[in-house]
């Protein structure tokens, strides 16, 4: 949901990659769809999490040589910023992402590299496991990153750079599979996910036992 300045908010859901783009407008109460075609246009969403606290929409656009997406954010005013992405071409390889406080983002690929976006650069802080699918991916209040997926779950200590996994076992009912992540006020992880067909759930973890 983005929110605009009038106090109103559009709505996105994207399909992968050149799909049908679908927007809901409160002001006029108006759905509409579109398959993109026109440079400039949103041609999908980098991951579940695209709006952050100051309104600032993080989308994937298609570019003027329509070689690849060009990964973008609007600000609540309506004005569009292209920052240097980590690489040219990164919108094909994205598996995670998240926006956060005030232009800032988070962002995992599909080899594992989990990046990070203080607003103005891009900074890498490794793999959290190479080739591995990643579905979520968060920050703690300390700057710690979390990302889960297909291996569990990782989170990346800010001070040291090191990684380090935890996989929940299956007497928790979440085991290699976690679907999502996030977290609470009190430093909790929260998670879903699967242990197999018809079984899954809800998991918390303090992030520390």
């Amino acid at each position: 949901m983005q929110p605009k300045t009038n106090g109103n908010y559009l709505v996105w859901s994207a399909d992968p990659y050149y799909g049908y783009v679908f927007t809901f407008n409160s002001e006029t109460g108006e759905c509409i769809n579109y398959l993109p075609e026109t440079v400039r246009d949103v041609a999908g969403l980098p991951g579940k999490d695209c709006v952050d606290e100051a309104g600032n929409f993080r989308a994937l656009r298609i570019a003027s040589g329509g070689d690849w997406e060009t990964l973008e954010h609007q600000r609540p005013v309506g004005i569009w910023v292209y920052p240097e992405p980590p690489y040219q071409n990164v919108s094909f390889y994205i598996d995670a992402f998240k926006a956060f406080v005030n232009g800032k983002a988070l962002l995992v690929t599909e080899n594992g590299e989990t990046w990070i976006f203080d607003g103005t650069a891009w900074e890498n802080y490794g793999i959290w496991r190479p080739y591995e699918v990643a579905t979520s991916v968060d920050i703690d209040q300390s700057g710690d990153i979390w990302v889960c997926g297909v291996a569990g779950a990782a989170r990346c200590d800010v001070n040291t750079g090191q990684w380090q996994r935890y996989r929940i076992t299956n007497t928790s009912q979440i085991d290699y599979f976690v679907e999502d992540l996030t977290i609470d006020g009190e430093e909790n992880i929260w998670m879903t996910g699967n242990a197999g067909p018809g079984v899954g759930g809800f998991q918390k973890f303090d992030g520390k036992h």
